[in-house]
This record gives C-alpha cells, structure tokens and sequence, in this order.
C-alpha cells in the first residue's frame, strides 16, 4: 500500500489523461488521412514516439513501480476480460468485413471503415493488457521487488562493539572496479543487441539506443573516474561517493535504520533517515524524481550498490549498524 507522500499529484494526472486524449485523437486524424496505410515517416517514427513518450510520461508521473501496482483478480474475473477482448477484436475485424465494401473509397470512407474498429480493437487490447499486466507484474514483482536480507537489528549487536570492528574513527570502502565495468560492458553490449534486433534501420530506435549509450557511459564514468573511496564510514556518519548514491553524507542521528535489500538482479545497503521528505523537497529535477523512486522502491532515498563496494556484505551490515549504535541515536 502506498502513502499519500508516494502517489502521483493530482494535477501532473490530469495532464497524463490529457495527453492520452490528444495523442488518441492523433491517431484518429491519421487513420482519416490514411496515414498509417503509407510507408511514412508517419508510421515508423512518429507514432512509435509518440507511444514512447507516453510510456515515458506515465513512469514519470505515477513511478517507476506502477507496473506493480495492479491489484491481483480473480480466475473469473480474468476470465471475463479475456472473452471481453476478445470479443472486441473479432468484432473490430467483423465491422471491417461488413462494410468494407459499402463505403466509398474517400477519407470519409476510411474514417467510417477505420475509427469504429479502431475503437473497438483498443478497447479489446486494453482488457487483455490487464490481463498481461497480472501476469507481468506477478513476474516482476518476484524479480525486482527488494527483500530484506537476514541480519542484524540493534539488540543482536554485542555489548563488545570491538569485535565488529568500531575502534577506528574512519573506515574507506573501496570500489570494486572490476565488478563496475563488467557492469558497463554488458549493459553497452545488451543495448547494442537491442538497437540491432529492433531498429537499426530506424532513426527513432537509433536515437534511443544512441541516448542510452550516453545515458550509461555518464553513470558509470562518474563512478570509474571518481576520486576517493567507494564509502566512509566516520565517528560522525556516512559519505558516499558521487555515482554510487544520490545522498553524498549522512549524519547518525539521522539514521534509523540499516538493511541489506536483495532482488535478483542486485544488493543494496539501505539506510533509513528520520524525514526522508525534506531531502526530497529540496532536490530537483531528475535527482528528486529518483529519490522518491528509491523511496517507493526501497522505504528510503538512501541506498548504496553493495555490488559496487569492495566487502563482504554481511561485514557491511554489521559495521554501519555498529558504528550507528555507538554514535547514534538507536
């Protein structure tokens, strides 16, 4: 369940519908003009972006989560909204055969042909989608959705804080460059594949794909060309490098708690903080955006990569949740 703080305001909503509908009365007008029966540009790349960017716009709105946020049905009812579906687009293709031969072959013609079947195929395919969107998010759910790993809490932690390792005042966790790179390599080498299998003949592929290799090499090489270690651990808080979180430094009074989040696809060290929501309403642009992310994600804005931190994880755990006891407020 979200809270309030997590959903979406309700005037950047509006817009999202209000974008919806201009972009469904475009795809009208083009069916009217019989856009989308000629090899365009039309067809290739302006209406793939325009999908692109509502898609774009939906995940900037609602959250990077929305996906998983659909309510879980029953048999029945997923039952229903197939034959629904599909009943919609056999009857999108039945109007076709019924009058495809009594309309003249004008704009109007296509427009009485076209926006009825239009109409009623988008309806079929929105209740398929949620049926998709079930299944999708029951898969997503299991592969991206952080789980706390086993640990620690603040009355396991020995009265000898000596032993995990709290008697210096400064601890330097390195970066593990190689696991970074390899990071690199591969997420350049499963864009390349995807620019090649989906659209290398296409502008508008190619110009994503080409943002997305900008998008990568900047986030890696703030981290590969960084100066420093990858964490500090201080008698007065935690710092952590520019490219590995979106908090710089925190203070131990701040902190609550202290969790090591696992999915399938990573490791985080969480840190909880007493009033996430000011760090929020004083950042802007993509950084506030990605700091609500994480806190819808993981219950904080505050998370550092363990994968990219040279140490052992559960060594990580015990010495921030160590120095938190002995320098912080519990």
């Amino acid at each position: 369940m979200l809270n309030n703080e997590d959903r979406p305001n309700r005037p950047w909503q509006r817009y999202l519908y209000a974008a919806y509908g201009i972009a469904a009365a475009g795809f009208v007008v083009a069916v009217w003009r019989g856009w989308f029966t000629q090899k365009s540009r039309f067809t290739t790349d302006v209406a793939p972006a325009v999908i692109l960017a509502l898609i774009f716009a939906t995940i900037l709105v609602r959250g990077p989560l929305s996906v998983l946020r659909s309510s879980p049905i029953s048999v029945r009812r997923a039952i229903v909204d197939l034959l629904k579906g599909l009943l919609c687009l056999i009857g999108s293709l039945g109007w076709i055969a019924l009058i495809m031969r009594r309309v003249p072959d004008t704009y109007a013609g296509a427009t009485v042909l076209f926006v009825p079947s239009l109409g009623l195929g988008l309806w079929g395919m929105f209740y398929l989608f949620r049926i998709w969107r079930l299944a999708t998010g029951s898969v997503l759910r299991a592969v991206i959705t952080p789980r706390t790993m086993p640990g620690l809490n603040a009355d396991q932690i020995p009265e000898n804080l000596t032993s995990v390792g709290v008697t210096a005042e400064r601890i330097e966790i390195p970066v593990d460059y190689g696991t970074v790179i390899l990071k690199f390599v591969v997420s350049l080498l499963i864009n390349a594949a995807t620019w090649w299998l989906l659209g290398r003949n296409s502008l508008l592929i190619s110009t994503i794909s080409a943002a997305g290799t900008v998008y990568i090499v900047y986030l890696n090489g703030r981290i590969v060309f960084g100066h420093g270690p990858g964490l500090v651990i201080t008698v007065s808080g935690i710092s952590v490098r520019k490219g590995l979180g979106l908090v710089s430094d925190l203070a131990w009074s701040e902190i609550t708690t202290v969790e090591i989040k696992v999915t399938m696809l990573y490791k985080c060290l969480v840190i909880g903080m007493r009033d996430p929501q000011r760090l929020i309403g004083s950042a802007t642009g993509y950084r506030r955006w990605a700091l609500q992310s994480n806190l819808q994600m993981f219950g904080s804005p505050f998370i550092v990569y363990a994968s990219s931190l040279k140490c052992d994880r559960q060594w990580l755990l015990r010495t921030v949740m160590a120095y938190r006891v002995r320098y912080g407020a519990v």
